[in-house]
């Protein structure tokens, strides 16, 4: 079992000191634009990750242009569907306004790590809040299995 904090903090990692060259070969056989969990699925790894539960804080890990949310941004897990397969994950501003509820993939987030600090930039279009009623909200929730 390989826990994916040491695959995407040291084997995949460009910027640590003795990873960098293991780093450096794997992208030369496209494991660059792989997620990690692609990466640890595509060699075989049995995967070892963190459980991510509601109201966790969890770190985006691609970017999402149509609603102007970064590599980076930190939101807050909101629910969680199929034991941990994907999850409704609330994004706000830091004085509180909702910028988006949108319903992520395992792939697509990850837990924030120890020593860890956030850094604040300007979103230039606020989404808005998202209203659901109960059954839209409903739906929206069950609609998640065809990507699972």
């Amino acid at each position: 079992m390989v826990a994916i904090n040491k695959i995407e903090g040291y084997l995949l990692n460009l910027d640590h000191p003795e990873g960098r060259s293991k780093a450096i070969f794997f992208r030369k056989f496209r494991y660059s634009s792989l997620s990690t969990y692609e990466f640890m699925q595509a060699n075989s790894f049995s995967i070892l990750i963190m459980t991510i539960n509601e109201f966790d804080k969890v770190v985006l890990a691609e970017n999402i242009a149509e609603l102007g949310l970064e590599t980076g941004d930190v939101g807050t897990v909101v629910m969680t569907h199929h034991n941990g397969k994907g999850f409704e994950v609330e994004f706000i501003t830091l004085d509180g306004e909702t910028v988006a509820v949108e319903t992520l993939l395992r792939h697509q987030v990850r837990p924030i790590r120890k020593g860890e600090i956030a850094h604040v930039r300007e979103i230039h279009s606020i989404i808005g809040y998202i209203i659901f009623s109960p059954s839209e909200f409903f739906k929206r929730s069950i609609n998640i299995s065809h990507w699972l």
